[in-house]
Formats: structure tokens, C-alpha cells, sequence
């Protein structure tokens, strides 16, 4: 079967002139290390994808004119090992966060930003790590239920994320500096994020 991957924002060329960007030179041409950017590959990271419905509270003045509550359906995005919630920034990229909102309705996440596509599991190169170190859709279930009382959350599955990893060479190829680049916004991603 197939698999629901984000469609990749940033590509190939946009992605090379990002790792140009990032790559160190040497000061005055002698002080310190001069990169060159040797590898770059289009790697899909997994998420924990949970649909919902919340009650969220109107304000005051919305109350006294209708209904106390409104219903709204979204969803959630978790890191697949440590479950923290996936928030979408435009200008600082993605991030991870344990509690990001006080409704689940309110964090910002892929949706409306990405298109989701129907991928041969063969056509993309999974982060293997990351996949093998996963937690069970129930942890994420639980972690969601436990932080999002106010929600009724639908079945969760696992979709998949598109990032650039970039690969370095310092000084020759004595050592290499990777840098992973989110394929949404072209933003770098802390190595501890990924997987």
C-alpha cells in the first residue's frame, strides 16, 4: 500500500543554494574550516498523525450572543519517538513542543501548508532511525488524550515529513558537518529533532 507523505516545498535546486548559504569558509581565506556541500538527500521522517474534534470556549461577548462553545475539527502532528507536538513557524521552520497550545485546535501545524500525497513506500527514502526508534500510535493516542481533555481524537497513523539532509566536507574530506533543512520551509532543523 501506499504511504501519505508531505509534499516536498523546497527542492533540489532551492535545497543546494540553502547548503550554500550555510556553508562555512575561511576567514581572510586562512582561519578556520572551508565546507563544501557533497551530499544532498531527500529524506522522509515519520509522524504521528491524529485527526480531532475539540470544544473550544467562545469568548465572553461571543457567549452571550450564542452557543459557549464551538466544535472544531483539526489534527496534531507528534515526533514519532518522544512525542512532543509538531508546530509550523514560516519564519523560524519546524519545531517540537511538549505542550504548544492550551487547545490542540490552536497549535500550528501542517495543515493548509503542505499537500499530502500517496507515495510507494519504494519512491522515498525513510528515515530508518527514526522509524526503528518509534513509538505505538496508543502512546500517542494517550499523550494526546492527557493533554486535550476538551478533544475527541480519531485514529492515529503515521505519515511522513520531507526534510533535506545536507552533507559538509571540512578541510578535505577530514571531516564532515551534516545539517538537515525541513522540506517546507527551508529551514534548518536542530539535530536532536530529527530522529
Amino acid at each position: 500500500g501506499a504511504v501519505v507523505a508531505a509534499g516536498a516545498v523546497v527542492q533540489h535546486a532551492q535545497a543546494q543554494t540553502i547548503a550554500e548559504q550555510h556553508r562555512r569558509t575561511r576567514v581572510l581565506g586562512m582561519l578556520g574550516a572551508e565546507e563544501r556541500v557533497t551530499r544532498l538527500t531527500l529524506i522522509y521522517m515519520p509522524l504521528i498523525h491524529i485527526p480531532f474534534e475539540e470544544r473550544v470556549e467562545r469568548s465572553f461577548l461571543e457567549r452571550a450572543l450564542g452557543p459557549s462553545h464551538d466544535r472544531i475539527k483539526g489534527s496534531v502532528y507528534l515526533h514519532p519517538t518522544d512525542l512532543r507536538f509538531l508546530v509550523l513557524d514560516r519564519n523560524k521552520g519546524i519545531g517540537f513542543f511538549a505542550h504548544p497550545a492550551s487547545y490542540a485546535s490552536k497549535i500550528d501545524d501542517l495543515d493548509g501548508s503542505v499537500s499530502w500525497l500517496h507515495l510507494a513506500p519504494a519512491t522515498i527514502r525513510i528515515d530508518e532511525a527514526a522509524w526503528a526508534a518509534r513509538r505505538d500510535l496508543g502512546d500517542a493516542l494517550q499523550q494526546f488524550r492527557t493533554l486535550y481533555d476538551a478533544a475527541t481524537p480519531g485514529p492515529p497513523s503515521y505519515v511522513f515529513l520531507p526534510y533535506w539532509h545536507l552533507e559538509l566536507e571540512q578541510d578535505g574530506g577530514s571531516n564532515y558537518r551534516v545539517l538537515d533543512v525541513d522540506a517546507v520551509t527551508g529551514h534548518p532543523i536542530e539535530r536532536g529533532i530529527v530522529g
